[in-house]
């Protein structure tokens, strides 16, 4: 469809470059070059500049269009990293609950809680974004930091037992094993919403460019 808009548009502006040429032509054969003459000569020019101004606006605003949902879908990509990120950190977290020697390689609270703040920093920055391609960026971005202050306070209770010499019960690294899952989840709403929402843009684009 927009293929066909910017047919229709081209030649229309040619066929009124075209009568004003023709009409032109016409008058200064009869008249010579008189007043007439280039008045039609000088509305022929003015049409075409038109034409080619407008032509130019379409196809710069087009180009604008593509940049800022390209720009979009990046800031989509690194929210999906960071959700991968903080996964992965808490599958590794997870794992390392049930070493058998985690006792004695000391409490490492200090290095499990870096870690998950480093996360959701990064999560927190694209949560309180306000020119994301979708507000469900947002959405996703802050489930993601609460999932992780969540975390945070099951690897305190973990390191509550550790501090008393003991092992974290096998319940605290399943819950914090779970929270692998939820990423997960986030990780694939957002994939199916991006899919969804590009899928719209493209439609809309097809339709009104």
């Amino acid at each position: 469809m927009r293929d066909r808009s910017a047919v229709v548009f081209f030649v229309m502006s040619f066929v009124l470059v075209a009568c004003a040429a023709s009409v032109a032509t016409v008058i200064i054969l009869r008249e010579g070059l008189g007043t007439n003459g280039a008045a039609w000569v000088q509305a022929g020019g003015s049409i075409a500049a038109l034409a080619g101004a407008v032509w130019l606006f379409r196809s710069d605003t087009t180009r604008r269009r593509r940049e800022r949902r390209a720009a979009g879908e990046e800031v989509a990509w690194a929210v999906r990293f960071a959700l991968t990120n903080a996964q992965l950190e808490a599958r590794t977290i997870a794992f390392e609950l049930v070493d058998e020697q985690l006792i004695e390689k000391g409490n490492p609270k200090r290095h499990w809680l870096l870690r998950s703040e480093n996360c959701r920093n990064v999560l927190k920055v694209y949560a309180e974004r306000t020119d994301h391609l979708h507000p469900v960026l947002n959405h996703i971005a802050s489930n993601g930091t609460l999932l992780l202050r969540q975390m945070d306070e099951d690897i305190e209770k973990a390191s509550n037992s550790m501090e008393r010499g003991e092992r974290p019960y096998i319940e605290i690294a399943t819950d914090i094993a779970r929270y692998g899952d939820h990423f997960e989840q986030l990780i694939q709403m957002l994939d199916a919403r991006m899919r969804g929402i590009l899928k719209a843009l493209m439609k809309a684009a097809t339709l009104f460019r």
